[in-house]
């Protein structure tokens, strides 16, 4: 039960959570669509309204056993002649704590999920029929989380978690970007099966090229291949896996795939770089540093638009083994290989240079693995000892 915040993030909840949650919303989806600031349809309005619903709701005989609610934003509304707010503090509290007794009193368990940011300055310039202020907002979310404390009510802060979010957030006055809504849809599915599903172990995954790849079953969500993905899971029963390693792909080709991400992730690890320097010498791709700094910046920023926690491997490059089988592509010993260490060395450096300034943390393999040159044949892809170091070195604690 929520206002039109709720009502934006439901199109990607719903199927986010269709695997292990009967899941249900209040109807009228279209009405409130039409205008989106007016208690209409699905959108539930301020917190007497959501009280009012919720007592229908339960006379009626709910079947639900969870009811997750919000409310605030609409009880924050300040008339633009008057100045007087829609719900007062004391009637606010009141419906808060008439709705927590009411659920209690059906043998329901209400989480709250608190109210989300909003932008002072730019709801008053893009809605002048009425205010709302950052300082009621967080009167109000103070109010909410009080309540829910003394009646030991779990509290889902979304708040907190929009506003992390780094870029644009919103559409309009108070409303979320699609990709903002999808983001607060995997926070919430993350909190619910923190909540409902308690030692469900925490889902890694990594997106990468072929080192993470390392020949999956692409058609089979539960392959994780013969690298170092696989080892994890041997090395780490309390932690699920998903690989998403992709060969050959660059760092432009990992952007585009980050809608593959499962919003349930707990961590995201990305893998990339070297194809970006394999296409110089194997393709005869040229790429400046500032186009790789470019794309680089682009798949960071994204990432931590997900929401959730990144961090970045770094690739390495050993000497290539002079064996038979060696491409005329691959960074031999000599003038070959120093010209891949040329190529790679700036890249190395603008990923690190990019992971401070996104405060993400930077697992370097380099340092690990280039000075030995028996983890790797062709001095890009490891062998099963290269795979057992990196899978040591990317272990979650």
């Amino acid at each position: 039960m929520g206002d039109s915040i709720s009502i934006q993030f439901h199109p990607f909840l719903k199927p986010l959570l269709a695997d292990h949650y009967a899941y249900r919303r209040k109807g009228g989806l279209a009405a409130a669509h039409a205008n989106l600031d007016v208690v209409q349809g699905a959108n539930g309005g301020d917190s007497s309204c959501v009280l009012n619903h919720l007592r229908g709701m339960l006379d009626a005989g709910l079947a639900e056993t969870v009811i997750a609610v919000n409310c605030g934003l609409h009880d924050i509304k300040r008339s633009a002649d008057s100045g007087e707010i829609q719900v007062s503090p004391e009637q606010y509290r009141a419906n808060l704590q008439e709705i927590v007794r009411l659920v209690r009193s059906a043998d329901k368990t209400l989480i709250w999920i608190n109210t989300t940011p909003l932008d002072e300055e730019r709801h008053l310039r893009c809605n002048s029929s009425f205010h709302r202020r950052e300082a009621d907002l967080a009167d109000y979310n103070r109010i909410a989380a009080e309540v829910m404390r003394e009646a030991e009510v779990p509290l889902l802060d979304l708040h907190g978690f929009t506003a992390a979010l780094p870029g644009e957030l919103y559409k309009d006055h108070v409303h979320f970007l699609p990709e903002i809504s999808r983001a607060q849809a995997g926070f919430l599915r993350r909190e619910f099966d923190r909540l409902l599903r308690p030692g469900l172990p925490p889902l890694q995954t990594f997106l990468g090229d072929s080192i993470t790849d390392a020949s999956r079953e692409r058609n089979d969500p539960a392959s994780l291949g013969n690298g170092y993905v696989s080892r994890l899971a041997q090395q780490c029963p309390g932690h699920r896996f998903r690989n998403l390693g992709v060969s050959g792909n660059r760092l432009s080709d990992l952007r585009a795939r980050l809608d593959e991400v499962p919003l349930e992730s707990h961590s995201l690890t990305l893998y990339g770089g070297i194809n970006d320097v394999v296409h110089l010498f194997k393709r005869n791709r040229p790429q400046s540093l500032e186009a790789f700094e470019a794309d680089a910046g682009d798949l960071l920023h994204s990432a931590r638009r997900l929401g959730i926690p990144v961090r970045v491997m770094t690739p390495f490059l050993c000497e290539a083994k002079p064996v038979k089988a060696a491409e005329d592509w691959w960074p031999l010993p000599g003038e070959r290989h120093r010209a891949w260490r040329k190529a790679l060395e700036p890249r190395l450096d603008i990923l690190r240079r990019l992971c401070e300034a996104h405060a993400l943390p930077c697992i370097q393999l380099d340092p690990l693995l280039g000075p030995l040159p028996h983890v790797s044949e062709d001095g890009v892809h490891p062998n099963d000892e290269g795979h057992r170091l990196i899978a040591e070195k990317v272990a979650p604690s």
